[in-house]
């Protein structure tokens, strides 16, 4: 169904990185961990393409909240989607609020686990497939005004063009229409020439 996915698990529990990672292991999942907010944030700078993340609020250094404050706040992560693992279900609401996309509860069940984390990232990849779409259709539009206005420069020369060849033709006609028109045209130049 999809290319290859790749899952940032966040926790500072070993255990549940091990849990998640066999839990996710029999979808088109790969998983890497980070024990603490922190060390998300390195891994996100090491590895782009991350398709999702799956974050515990309660860790040291840097907690599962401020981790997805900073997540949101950046222009390069922040489209990434996030689901909070937490013991609290009360804090629902907060971690909503922070900019998380979904939450689940510990203990969590398997299948509820991998169909959250699927969900978020085939959203992910609808997401990022209407941005590109997007891309590429800005710029065919691009090309093709661009291709427009050219074709548009070549008509008003080529209209320019005819309209003189038309005029000398007219000019060649009648011998004294002709000849009056290039007076004219003399006098004019004169009189340029003399108001500077």
């Amino acid at each position: 169904m999809l290319d290859e996915v790749l899952i940032l698990t966040v926790d500072d529990d070993t255990l549940t990185l091990e849990i998640i990672e066999a839990i996710l292991s029999d979808t088109d999942c790969r998983t890497i961990k980070a024990g603490n907010g922190q060390q998300a944030i390195e891994m996100l700078q090491a590895h782009p393409g991350i398709d999702a993340m799956l974050v515990d609020l309660e860790m040291p250094v840097m907690d599962g909240r401020k981790f997805i404050q900073y997540v949101r706040q950046s222009v390069e992560w922040r489209d990434i989607p996030i689901v909070a693992v937490t013991g609290n279900s009360r804090e629902v609401t907060r971690i909503l609020t922070l900019g998380a996309n979904d939450f689940i509860a510990k203990p969590f069940n398997r299948e509820e686990l991998r169909l959250r984390v699927m969900n978020q990232v085939r959203n992910k990849k609808l997401s990022d497939l209407s941005r590109d779409m997007n891309d590429i259709l800005e710029s065919e539009v691009a090309k093709r005004t661009s291709a427009l206005k050219d074709a548009l420069d070549l008509s008003r020369r080529a209209e320019y063009e005819i309209s003189l060849r038309l005029g000398t033709a007219a000019e060649f006609r009648d011998q004294e229409t002709g000849m009056h028109t290039q007076r004219i045209s003399e006098l004019s130049k004169r009189l340029a020439l003399l108001a500077g």
